[in-house]
């Protein structure tokens, strides 16, 4: 049973009236998917001892060099988003599909035959997380409001009025939080039971965008280098509605947060492949903490579309770093088998430099990453079958929990098969996959029960590739 515990989707309210960094968010900046060419993907990204695919070189750049002849192709994926579950024995559905390119990539072969030496550069672009996702969770007779929530959480933090967060402070204005002295706070608000309806939607992307230099030496050593220029963009709104308040209470308490962040980062990636029979290659690559400049505004309401004031910040990420070992074995003309195990230690992340000092900086967020995230080990493999001009694939996914005690949080499995035609001059690829992964969403902190929700990315990729030489 996998799952990922989502902390509370009201979290940035509670405490402070900036939006809230945490755990989510480093998680969000430093895990990848399964992204790629249709090929790549296909094979379940188990390149890193094999090369010779343009999503690869952002597995292992060693792989650059591995390519016969100089090529340039992309990728499409048409995607299907699926959310379902069940909240207090009410089912929930959303599916939401998205068109994307996810790859594309052009490299330049040049030999020096004299000295058996051979040389590739590369420019490459590859989606290494997609965040698009759209949950709906509805319950009927619920027993408790957000305003409970924002009670609940307001006491337990002693937050003093002045720092209650926009909608907080629309509550109270209206009446639906009262502060009672200190950091104490109630609620008039009467109800036997509610309809709650409450609908998060996500989008966003990491992508790399990457310039390679590789060399092969006697075709048995290849070494290789990649720079890689980081785009990130994340965008949330949550929309919760409550009606079924008793006599002289609102009709219906309405909210609404959005979050948006974009940002900018660099990392290095180095890696070699070295061919220990003509069969048998092995292959080990590693890549620098990436360090990203994030910009985040964030604004919240209460029982109308009033926009409330933005709350904008800045502030650094350093992600942590990461390293890929790697097994092929070619079957001669026939195909290949691949294995890669990466490691990373998501304990070591951190937030650096923020635009927000006065409230403590994120010192303290540090402290409880490094106490709650853990070592990942993540697995990687994948198989090519090939006839003539033609080939089949098939891959596996494993990543691996982030979570130090919640041990099977955040496993993602993906499966993944496809077929492709190879000429002289051109090829072409198509590839199915489907990700899944269960998901414990906590509409308010205080509530231990959760929407048990299964999340299936079911990806079609095509890709087409010419050879330029």
């Amino acid at each position: 049973m996998k799952k990922i515990i989502i902390t509370s989707l009201f979290a940035g309210l509670i405490g402070t009236t900036i939006s809230a960094q945490g755990i989510e968010d480093i998680i969000r900046f430093s895990q990848t998917g399964l992204h790629g060419s249709a090929r790549f993907v296909g094979a379940g990204g188990a390149f890193g001892a094999l090369g010779n695919d343009y999503s690869a070189i952002h597995v292992n750049p060693a792989g650059a060099s591995v390519f016969r002849q100089s090529e340039f192709g992309f990728t499409t994926n048409i995607q299907n988003n699926i959310s379902e579950g069940t909240y207090f024995g009410t089912p929930n559905y959303r599916d939401v599909p998205s068109f994307s390119l996810p790859s594309f990539g052009y490299v330049s072969i040049s030999e020096d035959r004299k000295n058996n030496k051979k040389s590739a550069f590369s420019l490459t672009i590859n989606r290494m997380a997609d965040f698009r996702m759209s949950n709906r969770i509805t319950t009927q007779n619920a027993d408790y409001s957000i305003i409970d929530s924002w009670v609940d959480g307001a006491t337990s933090n002693a937050i003093l009025p002045d720092n209650l967060s926009d909608a907080q402070w629309e509550a109270l204005n209206a009446g639906f939080l009262v502060h009672q002295g200190g950091g104490n706070y109630t609620t008039p608000l009467d109800f036997d039971r509610l309809d709650t309806e409450t609908t998060i939607e996500t989008r966003g992307r990491r992508s790399e965008i990457g310039l390679t230099y590789s060399e092969a030496i006697n075709n048995k050593l290849h070494w290789g280098a990649t720079l890689n220029f980081i785009n990130y963009t994340f965008d949330k709104e949550l929309l919760h509605s409550e009606i079924g308040f008793a006599q002289d209470n609102p009709e219906e308490v309405f909210y609404r947060s959005t979050l948006e962040q974009r940002g900018t980062g660099l990392n290095v990636r180095a890696g070699i492949i070295y061919k220990i029979t003509h069969q048998f290659r092995v292959g080990a690559s590693a890549t620098t903490p990436s360090i990203l400049a994030i910009s985040e505004t964030y604004f919240d309401q209460l029982n109308s579309f009033r926009p409330s004031p933005i709350i904008t910040s800045t502030y650094n990420v350093i992600t942590p770093a990461n390293a890929t070992l790697s097994a092929a074995y070619i079957i001669n003309k026939f195909g290949f088998l691949s294995l890669d195990y990466n490691f990373t230690n998501f304990g070591a992340a951190r937030f650096g430099r923020t635009s927000f000092e006065q409230f403590g900086g994120l010192r303290g967020e540090n402290e409880f990453i490094r106490q709650e995230l853990t070592n990942v080990h993540n697995i990687r493999i994948g198989g090519e079958a090939r006839k003539n001009n033609f080939f089949v694939r098939g891959g596996y996914n494993f990543t691996n929990s982030p979570y130090e005690q919640f041990s099977d949080d955040g496993i993602v499995r993906v499966i993944s098969g496809g077929i492709g035609y190879r000429s002289a001059k051109f090829e072409i690829n198509g590839t199915i996959a489907s990700a899944v992964s269960d998901v414990e969403v906590r509409p308010f902190a205080p509530i231990t029960q959760p929407a048990f929700q299964t999340w299936t990315r079911t990806s079609f990729l095509l890709n087409l590739a010419f050879r330029l030489d």
